[in-house]
């Protein structure tokens, strides 16, 4: 998916990607961190409005 401010994110099996055009950031589950993505296994991407 393609956010509005033009990084490309990629749902995996094992974590959610951002590509900036030069590089990814990979984001993965942390037990130990509140603030991780809960899952690792991302199935569907989608950008919120700001309504």
């Amino acid at each position: 998916m393609k956010d509005s401010k033009g990084f490309m994110w990629f749902g995996t099996e094992s974590g959610l990607n951002k590509y900036d055009g030069y590089e990814f950031v990979i984001y993965k589950n942390n037990p130990f961190d509140s603030t991780s993505i809960s899952n690792n296994q991302i199935q569907s991407t989608f950008e919120k409005s700001n309504v």
